[in-house]
């Protein structure tokens, strides 16, 4: 089955180390629309991918992200995702563009929605000449200039890193499409879901 999250929409990051906590806060959160799940690198490598299938019990129709962090074997990783029913999956610290279009072709090969958490320099460089789907950074290296190429060249944009609700209309006026959330944001999710 493949889900479709719309844009904007805010991305809980479930970074926890135990599934069952994980699951609860889902619970807590009551199937909001515009709101996605991030399975982070921290829950998979302690529960491993079948998070994943366990918060979709909770919410069978949500869009989860498993966020994979570093990848060691892009293919394979993949293939484990999205055997593990994610739809779509987010890594980082790339050594190469090769590396990025390979990660890029790997998802898309499994339907799965892929998100480049990048944090460099070179970012611009970067992605007009990988034009990926969606890039999420974190909100100290994030400027209008990135959100600004990365629209022209029809790439969705997610800021991390927001603490404070006021920071949400500030971004969200900048154009970024996701706003990627923790634990600690949640209580605030309904607020946050109106600037949407």
């Amino acid at each position: 089955m493949i889900r479709r999250i719309s844009f904007p929409h805010v991305q809980l990051s479930l970074n926890f180390k135990d599934v069952e906590d994980a699951k609860e806060l889902v619970r807590a959160i009551k199937r909001k629309p515009k709101v996605a799940l991030e399975a982070s690198t921290l829950l998979i490598k302690s529960e491993g991918i079948i998070c994943v299938s366990l918060l979709r019990e909770e919410w069978p129709d949500a869009f989860i992200i498993a966020n994979m962090g570093f990848l060691s074997d892009i293919d394979l990783e993949c293939e484990v995702v999205a055997e593990g029913g994610a739809d779509g999956m987010m890594a980082s610290h790339f050594k190469s563009t090769e590396d990025l279009k390979a990660f890029i072709r790997g998802c898309e090969k499994r339907k799965l929605l892929p998100y480049l958490d990048i944090d460099s320099p070179n970012t611009i460089t970067m992605i007009k000449e990988v034009k990926p789907h969606v890039i999420i950074l974190h909100k100290e290296t994030l400027d209008a200039k990135i959100v600004n190429k990365a629209k022209e060249l029809g790439i969705k944009v997610g800021v991390r890193g927001i603490k404070e609700l006021e920071e949400v209309r500030t971004w969200v006026e900048k154009g970024v499409d996701i706003l990627v959330i923790g634990k600690d944001m949640v209580r605030s999710l309904d607020a946050l879901l109106e600037t949407v």
